[in-house]
Parts: C-alpha cells; sequence; structure tokens
C-alpha cells in the first residue's frame, strides 16, 4: 500500500468528535508513526483542544504530530476563482445581470470541497503515516464527502467543451450566438480540477486506505444520527471500520441519582452496537474535566485504544460486493439499513440509482448487466439485495 493511511472523525455537533480525532492522533505519533491531524471543520476546534494556536500553515506540536487548520477561503480562491470568473462572464454575456451572474456560479460548499481536497497531497507525501481528519458535523459531512461524486458529473460535462476542435470551430460558434467561449487556460483548469476531484472520491472510497470512525454519545437523538450517518457514507462507498461510544457515565459514579441515566446510557450503548455490527463500538467514560493539551489527549489516546493499533482497520466487510445466489446476479449494497421502505432503486441506462432517505448514489454497471433488467431490490439483514436477469 503507497501512501498514507486516513482515518475521518465525524459526528454530531458537541459529542466530543475533534478531542477523539486529537487523541487518535497524538496516540499514533506515540507508537512512532508519523501523523499530520487536519480540520475540515469551518468551525475550527483543534486549537481549543491543544490550547494554542494552528492556522492554516500548522504547527508542530510533538514528535511526529503536525496539526492544521487550512483556510478554505484561500485555497478556493487558488483552485477555483479564474474558472467563476469566466462562467461568470458567459452568463453575464447571456443577459443575466453582473451579481446574479456571479450568485450562479457559486457551487454550494465549493470551499470546503477543495478544503477537503488537500487530503489528496497530504495523503501521498513520502514524510507521512497517516493522516487524521476532524471533519465537520456528521449532516455537513455526508453531504461534503459526497459531493466529489455530484461535482465531477457537473464538471465532466463542461470539460468536453476544451477538446482540441473547440479552437478550431470556437470563433465560429462565438460569431454565430454572440458569446465569448472560455479561453484554453480556464479549460485546462476545470480539466485539473475534476481531476482533483476524480483523486478525492478514489482516496475516500479505497477501503485499503481511508476508514471513516462515528463518534456518538449515549443519547437516543444522537444514535439515531450516528446510525443513519454509517448507512449514508456506505451508500456512497466509505467505510465505516469503527464507532466511539464518548462520555458515558464511569463507575466511579455511585450516587443512586444516576441510576436511571446509567441504565439509559447502556441501553443506547448496546442498541448502537446491535445496529452497527460488525462494525465495533468502544466505549469511552466521562472525564473529570476537560481534555484539553497533549498529555490529556495521551491519556485519552491509551483509554481508547489501550495496546490496539490505532490505524488498523477494525471492519473488513466491503460496503458493496457482487455475487451469484442460487444462480441469479445480485448486488449487494451493506448500509446497515433498519427501513426498507426509505430504500428506492431507479434504472438509467447502464447505471443503477440508490435513493435512501435524502441521499443518492449512481452506480455503474458492468458492460454484461448493461441491459439487463433488475430482478428485485429487498433489504436483508440491514443490506440491500438487488437481483438481476
Amino acid at each position: 500500500m503507497s501512501g498514507a493511511s486516513v482515518l475521518l472523525f465525524t459526528g454530531k455537533g458537541g459529542v466530543g468528535k475533534s478531542t477523539i480525532a486529537a487523541a487518535t492522533a497524538v496516540r499514533a505519533s506515540e507508537l512512532g508513526l508519523r501523523v499530520h491531524l487536519v480540520s475540515t471543520d469551518p468551525a475550527h476546534s483543534l486549537g481549543d483542544v491543544f490550547g494554542v494556536p494552528i492556522g492554516d500553515a500548522g504547527a508542530v506540536l510533538a514528535d511526529n504530530l503536525t496539526v492544521s487548520e487550512p483556510d478554505a477561503r484561500v485555497r478556493f480562491e487558488a483552485s477555483w476563482a479564474e474558472v467563476r470568473q469566466a462562467l461568470a462572464s458567459l452568463v453575464s454575456q447571456a443577459g443575466v445581470d453582473s451579481i446574479q451572474a456571479g450568485e450562479l456560479t457559486v457551487v454550494p460548499g465549493a470551499e470546503e470541497l477543495i478544503a477537503l481536497s488537500a487530503l489528496v497531497d497530504l495523503a501521498e507525501r513520502d514524510d507521512l503515516d497517516l493522516v487524521v481528519v476532524d471533519c465537520a458535523p456528521t449532516a455537513e459531512t455526508i453531504r461534503l464527502l459526497s459531493a466529489p461524486q455530484v461535482v465531477t458529473w457537473w464538471l465532466d460535462r463542461l470539460v468536453p467543451t476544451a477538446s482540441p476542435w473547440m479552437s478550431m470551430v470556437g470563433p465560429v460558434v462565438e460569431q454565430t450566438i454572440g458569446i465569448s467561449l472560455p479561453g484554453p487556460a480556464v479549460m485546462d483548469e476545470l480539466r485539473r480540477l475534476v481531476e482533483r476531484l476524480v483523486a478525492t472520491q478514489n482516496l475516500l472510497t479505497n477501503v485499503e486506505r481511508t476508514g471513516v470512525r462515528l463518534v456518538s454519545s449515549p443519547h437516543p437523538v444522537v444514535v439515531a444520527e450516528t446510525r443513519r450517518a454509517h448507512t449514508y457514507l456506505s451508500l456512497f462507498g466509505l467505510r465505516v471500520d469503527a464507532a466511539i461510544m464518548n462520555r458515558l457515565l464511569p463507575d466511579a459514579v455511585a450516587d443512586p441519582f444516576f441510576d436511571r441515566w446509567r441504565a439509559v446510557e447502556a441501553e443506547q450503548a448496546d442498541v448502537l452496537s446491535a445496529d452497527l455490527a460488525p462494525v465495533p463500538v468502544w466505549r469511552v467514560p466521562l472525564a473529570d474535566s476537560e481534555i484539553v493539551g497533549l498529555d490529556a489527549l495521551s491519556v485519552l489516546g491509551r483509554a481508547i485504544y489501550a495496546d490496539e493499533d490505532p490505524t488498523a482497520r477494525f471492519t473488513t466487510t466491503p460496503t458493496h460486493e457482487w455475487a451469484k445466489l442460487d444462480g441469479v446476479v445480485t448486488l449487494m449494497l451493506h448500509l446497515g439499513v433498519a427501513d426498507g421502505r426509505n430504500v428506492d432503486i431507479g434504472r438509467r441506462g447502464d447505471e443503477l440509482i440508490v435513493t435512501i432517505g435524502p441521499h443518492r448514489r449512481v452506480v455503474a454497471l458492468p458492460d454484461s448487466l448493461a441491459t439487463t433488467p433488475v430482478r428485485s431490490a429487498r433489504v436483508v439483514d440491514g443490506s440491500v439485495r438487488i437481483t438481476f436477469g
């Protein structure tokens, strides 16, 4: 396996996601791995967790440990500004007000998406063994991690206009429609952006290199969101290899007042363990003080992983696999789906469209099934089984 491993941490806001990510990075660095901890959360909090300023340039906080909080706007301006300006000019030539043209060429989440694509640069560095990513809260992370597929689809339909013959017919087209087309430099920039997003998508869905860890707390609302996050992330080909149930009441709290709370927490931890199986759910007790600084994070890292390697893959189940069951070609999507009524399967040519809740994934079918109709789709033990023939 070439390049650094990648671990992404996400969870509902307020569950201690940044602290768990930082503790993992610290523990890995103590074991001799060269680690870079990076935040893709617009509301950076790693500086607060370590108790020192971080910033876009990053800081070396310990042997083998570098931490950074990239400025998404700076990276956006460097990667997208020229393209956006050209597209805005194109739209405004069509009679759209300049202010409206600028708004029309803004891709929602583009700043964070380009910051996310910086992961590829980190993961390919020879001087790193592990990249730990402190992601935004769950809902934003799911939208962001699925965005490369969506935005790549959109950009891929713009880039073909930069084909070689455009240099010959471009002037004729411009005279005919009265609009100046983007120049080669802009189209080259678009092509590079597409390639970068494709590389990002490939890295995120490479289960040999990339794993996602969900951070939860023992409350029904948070557990429900964690369960949905597992399903949605699996839908887009990202594998959740472990989850952390954080801030459980410790055994030292013996006051009978907390007995009911303790029972609810144990029940929710059991529910999450059953729903995410075979993904392990590690239980972490509530600390007796705020966890800030390297020493406190080191203690937490040891409490989470004990003697385990933090970079190990604790789940090997693929997110999807093809099989022949009873002589029928079957696509199995291991998504941890609890309710089959929320699953919708569609077909468009050689693409299968799988929709779960508000999220949709397009699965490219092999040539042998390009004209074969979908026979059935059902949920079996949390997996969506789609048969063809």
